[in-house]
């Protein structure tokens, strides 16, 4: 680069930076004064019910169920498969 291409990208820059600080910057919205708080089931100062443990378990029971049954059909349709080639 020469000289004057060097003058002209530093000259560019420097209104940029210019432009930039001339716009408005936006303002930071307020808090609003009543905020909602939200109960944490979760926490260590809250109790479950046993409504929550029994959800729960039947979630997780239903997880591990389909899976079994996902992996069941796999396996199913894979030696249908094995056996129809052979």
């Amino acid at each position: 680069m020469s000289e004057e291409e060097n003058k002209k990208v530093r000259d560019d820059t420097e209104v940029k930076k210019e432009e930039l600080q001339s716009k408005p910057q936006p303002q930071p919205q307020s808090q609003p004064e009543n905020m909602e708080i939200h109960k944490h089931p979760h926490h260590v100062t809250q109790k479950k019910k046993w409504e929550e443990y029994l959800l729960e378990f039947l979630m997780l029971f239903l997880a591990v169920f389909l899976g079994f049954l996902a992996e069941n059909a796999f396996v199913a349709a894979f030696v249908y498969r094995y056996f129809k080639e052979n």
